[in-house]
């Protein structure tokens, strides 16, 4: 609860619809360390350091103990997408 009063109080724009995404994705039991990557991003570019530079996930995966595994289940998801088409 205090995180969300503060990215109330403090956050951008772009920090709150992330903190919302998120809180959709959990919810619905999608992959939230996509969008706390795009989370953590935004609170960057919030306090003025910037994310140039930075790949695709490359904030979350820092916690990850193999952050390979992610892009392996990130292009195994893409595949499944795919093939239900």
């Amino acid at each position: 609860m205090e995180f969300k009063t503060n990215v109330v109080l403090w956050g951008s724009p772009k920090v709150i619809n992330a903190q919302l995404d998120f809180q959709k994705v959990s919810e619905s039991g999608g992959n939230v360390l996509f969008s706390v990557d795009e989370l953590y991003k935004a609170i960057r570019e919030d306090i003025g350091l910037s994310n140039k530079g930075l790949d695709k996930r490359q904030l979350v995966k820092m916690y990850l103990r193999d952050p390979g595994e992610l892009d392996a289940m990130s292009a195994s998801n893409q595949a499944l997408q795919r093939t239900s088409r």
